[in-house]
């Protein structure tokens, strides 16, 4: 690693109130894949993988001692919720992960660092990076401190849309697949949903979850024209 890209990191950590002991997992954190077949650069697919199952664990053993009232299917949509693409998006992009991420020229300049899975996935490897340099604690005080304000929402935003546009159109929503990327065993789906004249995108591990992200963005717009 050359003086240029450390000195990068260590501002980087500062900026994420971070402190690595090895700062090369927050390099590789950092790297989206398009950059590294560019530059041959080790990428972060492999700490997505492990700082999914790290957010997963603690957000799930969070919301069982915060809701000990809560039977197992409430507690699994709102966890379903606070891991989704858009929420874990919706933070990084809130906390600055999305401008220190390592995207290829076209990438960059086709709006990567606006896009949900980049943008999550980074999110993602950087907690992988932290359970791996720092340990469990470490990693649940930073998402902690990072999902403790966000929404514990476990809303049906399929079973709500389709309620208000029968209601208001007197037509069912109908959800397409657009594309689906990413490897076999952690694919991104992006799902249309069109109701009347309104069109809204949504993007998740599964058809469902990117269903129900389309979903909500669809009540957004909807919402906007009130």
């Amino acid at each position: 690693m050359n003086k240029k890209r450390r000195d990068e990191l260590l501002e980087q950590e500062r900026a994420l109130e971070l402190n690595f002991t090895e700062i090369s997992l927050l390099d590789k954190a950092l790297t989206h894949s398009s950059y590294s077949k560019e530059q041959k650069k080790e990428r972060s697919a492999r700490l997505e993988f492990l700082g999914d199952a790290v957010l997963g664990l603690i957000i799930a053993e969070d919301l069982f001692h915060k809701f000990p009232e809560l039977a197992e299917g409430e507690l699994t949509k709102m966890r379903s919720s606070l891991v989704s693409r858009p929420s874990i998006a919706f933070i990084g992009k809130r906390i600055g992960i999305s401008d220190f991420i390592l995207l290829s020229k076209g990438e960059a300049e086709a709006g990567g660092r606006k896009k949900t899975s980049i943008v999550a996935e980074g999110l993602e490897a950087v907690i992988g990076a932290i359970y791996l340099d720092k340990g469990i604690e470490e990693a649940r005080r930073f998402i902690e401190k990072h999902w403790q304000d966000y929404p514990m929402d476990s809303s049906d935003y399929k079973s709500e849309l389709q309620e208000v546009v029968q209601k208001i159109m007197k037509e069912i929503p109908k959800y397409k697949v657009i594309k689906r990327e990413g490897l076999a065993h952690q694919p991104c789906f992006r799902v249309q949903v069109m109701a009347g004249q309104i069109k809204a995108q949504g993007e998740g591990r599964s058809k469902k979850e990117a269903e129900k992200a389309a979903a909500s963005a669809a009540l957004s717009i909807l919402r906007s024209k009130e």
